[in-house]
């Protein structure tokens, strides 16, 4: 009796470090991406199946690309990036980091607005972009006005940190215009009814992005976007996937 409640005494001291270290190893076990902000909600979706399918915990890690690429080429902990550009991912090959970088879908870049604007009510106006520094639909952004012969200057232009944050100045009422992914704008446009996405001119508005597979664990991942069900999860967030958009 008396060796039995020694062993169950031993046992509870050791609980709380058997717990820790159960907690750790699903730590080590989960997969990392870092997924720039545009991709965030349909990233989501995909560690959901991504999830069921194996039983791999997921940890997304969002923010604009160029922030989560100096985060990675510093040394973050992450297994798979997935970028809103080609530039950052093939930094990231230079660097001897990553393999070749491959696309993975198409975004589009469309102006949200209110139910009075559109297009011929830019000039003068605030818009919202995510910053052309580190964010490529910010790029993309500097690229469709230039088209539209809209200056910075003219269009007094107000920017987020990334492509979720201009949509939030949108949203909170400070601009009343906001270049942004049509995957984001479908999410303001949920919470707000009133607002009205327009088609920006092509090719200028289209985003082609491209994912870093720095570890070979994040393979299946990266299979399971380009698959028919990441198809699907795709065209549902606002996406072409990238072999309909090769073609």
């Amino acid at each position: 009796m008396k060796h039995s409640f020694q062993m169950t005494r031993r046992l509870l001291l050791a609980l709380p470090l058997l717990m820790a270290a159960g907690s750790a190893m699903a730590e080590e076990r989960a997969l990392r991406v870092a997924v720039a902000s545009n991709f965030l909600n349909a990233a989501r979706g995909l560690s959901e199946l991504h999830e069921l399918r194996t039983g791999q915990r997921v940890i997304l890690i969002n923010g604009s690309s160029g922030t989560l690429f100096a985060q990675i080429a510093n040394g973050a902990p992450v297994d798979l990036f997935l970028s809103a550009d080609h530039e950052r991912p093939q930094r990231l090959t230079d660097l001897g980091l990553a393999p070749e970088p491959q696309a993975y879908a198409q975004g589009e870049l469309v102006l949200l607005h209110r139910a009075w604007g559109g297009l011929d009510d830019l000039a003068d106006q605030r818009i919202a972009i995510a910053d052309p520094d580190v964010a490529p639909y910010g790029q993309a952004a500097l690229r469709v006005l230039e088209v539209l012969n809209i200056t910075p200057e003219t269009a007094g232009l107000v920017s987020g940190a990334n492509v979720s944050a201009a949509a939030g100045l949108f949203a909170s009422g400070n601009v009343d215009f906001a270049l942004v992914s049509r995957s984001v704008a479908k999410e303001v446009k949920g919470l707000h009814p009133d607002s009205v996405l327009t088609t920006l001119p092509a090719p200028e508005n289209e985003v082609l992005q491209f994912a870093a597979l720095i570890s070979p664990d994040a393979q299946a991942f990266l299979d399971l976007i380009l698959s028919d069900e990441g198809t699907f999860l795709l065209k549902l967030n606002g996406y072409q996937p990238v072999q309909e958009a090769t073609e």
